[in-house]
């Protein structure tokens, strides 16, 4: 048939008018010939059907991550045109969290299917881990009466920095805790 996935269609007859599938261009249009053949075994004038695609517009989803591929905010969709160049200019800003990169595996052009994706990559932002280790810092030189408390406080904020899966809330909480 002439439906394609992704696309839509149009006919113009030989009439001249744009007509939504070829049966109705026909319908509209049932002599195939309006010139005589003059017992000729082909026609010199055919009437002409021309068929016309649009690209239509489908989903692409938008990934969020942090560079340990952990899901950092709730996904999204855009509505882009079928084989065009998938758009990845506008990261959006992410809350404690710096863009780092497009995944390699991203689409770059956008599928009939509806099926393209991009995943943005983020790392913790560097204005958490500095405001942390100050904190951590102020801790290990500071006089306290609870000195057991400000050890266990130091220890889960040094874990919190050191750990690959570690999120700006995680390391904000072991700064607090400080």
């Amino acid at each position: 048939g002439l439906a394609q996935q992704g696309y839509s269609y149009t006919v113009t007859g030989p009439d001249g008018q744009t007509y939504d599938t070829l049966a109705a261009a026909i319908a509209a249009n049932p002599n195939y010939a309006i010139t005589s053949a003059n017992g000729s075994s082909t026609d010199q004038s055919p009437q002409k059907y021309q068929i016309t695609y649009s690209p239509e517009n489908v989903s692409v989803a938008y990934n969020y991550v942090d560079n340990n591929g952990n899901t950092i905010q709730t996904s999204s969709t855009s509505s882009q045109v079928v084989n065009s160049a998938v758009d990845t200019s506008n990261p959006p800003t992410i809350s404690g969290y710096t863009f780092d990169s497009v995944a390699s595996s991203s689409d770059t052009i956008v599928k009939a299917d509806g099926s393209s994706s991009v995943t943005y990559v983020y790392k913790i932002s560097q204005d958490i881990i500095d405001a942390a280790n100050t904190a951590n810092n102020t801790a290990a030189t500071s006089d306290v009466s609870n000195e057991q408390g400000v050890k266990d406080a130091e220890t889960a904020l040094t874990n919190a920095l050191d750990s690959k899966s570690a999120t700006p809330q995680s390391i904000q909480n072991a700064t607090d805790a400080l």
